[in-house]
């Protein structure tokens, strides 16, 4: 993962449970997997930088949307 996710994660362990932190993790790393392999495609999930994020538009956040209907992650199909 990326420094900023643990950054962030780190920033609300007092304010959530933990539960609530790995399951954002879980959350954080489909979304990022999903920018590495559409957006970021020269990038490793862990190479992933702020400045990259800055850079994701409405329309990829669509598409991302979109796609959680059906998805395969870690070689699994899974759906919302």
């Amino acid at each position: 993962m990326p420094e900023f996710v643990g950054q962030f994660i780190f920033g609300i362990a007092s304010q959530t449970s933990t539960l609530t932190r790995l399951n954002y993790l879980m959350d954080i790393k489909v979304f990022l997997t999903y920018l590495v392999n559409n957006k970021f495609s020269s990038k490793k999930l862990a190479d992933i930088t702020l400045s990259d994020i800055e850079k994701i538009s409405p329309h990829d956040i669509e598409f991302y949307i979109d796609g959680l209907s059906s998805y395969f992650y870690d070689g699994k199909k899974l759906s919302c």
